[in-house]
């Protein structure tokens, strides 16, 4: 959409995501800062949102798929060790295909999502949650509009979904690997890196339910519950602390940089 964009600019609207999403609940407020961010270098908010929606697509779908091939050839490993929370690894993988379903219609169907949001935006004014409940179904038919166009002009654009598609995996991997090289930093040996990652997935399943920041407590909680069993007795309290630092305190500490004013020009 944007030929001239930058990889420094875009370098910053990931931290700045990073920053934002660990911060705010549900990690509702990076994309909002990222598409505002955006927007100080020419690009339109609908256009960064659209944006945003397809790169959640195409990593949603990447975690998911590399996941499950990865539980297909650990499945006992998996089974053995998940059999007292496997129902909640089946909602949460349900949930994110759901999510990733939803997406696509909204690109595809538009009549079938709004069939379904204009009475609860409608409700939602009655209950005075919405001030102006028809500007905000009119927002909504317009962004959809642009995320339709956006959508197909993916579509038309199969290259670029792949490499999109490949680099996601790469990045689902590296994010595993920290959980690993925890593992290993303390003399933990016998689980090998493929066998982590279903855990370490279904953990972030776990986390997206969680209301707090960060997924505070829950993060931690789940990582106990999941990979106590695994561990050496007596180091898994310091890996949790580390694993959390890698994860959730560094991109904070180093998104917050970013939040330092810089000159932007605009690009088209």
């Amino acid at each position: 959409m944007y030929p001239k964009q930058t990889f420094k600019n875009s370098f910053k609207v990931s931290m700045l995501g990073q920053l934002f999403n660990n911060v705010t609940p549900f990690s509702t407020g990076g994309q909002p800062m990222q598409a505002y961010e955006l927007t100080k270098t020419g690009k339109r908010v609908s256009d960064s949102l659209s944006a945003m929606a397809m790169k959640f697509i195409i990593t949603q779908t990447a975690l998911v798929v590399s996941t499950i091939l990865v539980v297909i050839f650990e499945f006992s490993f998996f089974v053995t060790l998940m059999q007292n929370y496997l129902w909640i690894a089946i909602v949460g993988f349900a949930v994110n295909i759901l999510a990733i379903i939803v997406v696509i219609l909204a690109g595809i169907k538009k009549r079938m999502i709004t069939f379904f949001t204009t009475p609860i935006i409608k409700l939602l004014g009655k209950i005075h949650i919405f001030k102006n409940p028809e500007g905000t179904i009119e927002k909504l038919d317009k962004s959809i509009d642009n995320f339709k166009e956006q959508f197909l002009y993916m579509k038309s654009n199969k290259k670029m979904v792949i490499k999109m598609f490949l680099t996601a995996v790469l990045q689902s991997f590296a994010y595993y690997s920290i959980t690993y090289m925890v593992y290993r930093a303390f003399g933990n040996s016998g689980i090998s890196f493929l066998q982590i990652i279903p855990i370490q997935s279904f953990l972030l399943l776990i986390m997206t339910f969680i209301p707090t920041p960060g997924s505070g407590l829950g993060a931690e909680g789940g990582f106990y519950l999941l990979f106590n069993s695994i561990f050496q007795q007596g180091t898994i309290n310091m890996s949790i602390l580390f694993w959390r630092i890698y994860t959730f305190y560094l991109p904070i500490i180093v998104g917050a940089l970013f939040l330092i004013p810089t000159k932007n020009r605009k690009r088209d």
